[in-house]
């Protein structure tokens, strides 16, 4: 949580799409799902959602 809040994220949206897509991240991927980079997709995804 308290990474989410450094960086300006809202921890429940986070972990709720965190957890829903959990069952399908590479393991290799799973880097993308810190919360700053989470944040950077977000912002740049037109989908909202890291690919």
């Amino acid at each position: 949580m308290s990474t989410c809040r450094r960086h300006d994220v809202d921890p429940q949206l986070y972990l709720t799409q965190l957890l829903m897509n959990l069952p399908s991240v590479r393991l290799s991927d799973l880097t993308e799902w810190l919360p700053d980079e989470w944040k950077r997709r977000q912002t740049a995804s037109p989908e909202g959602q890291p690919k």
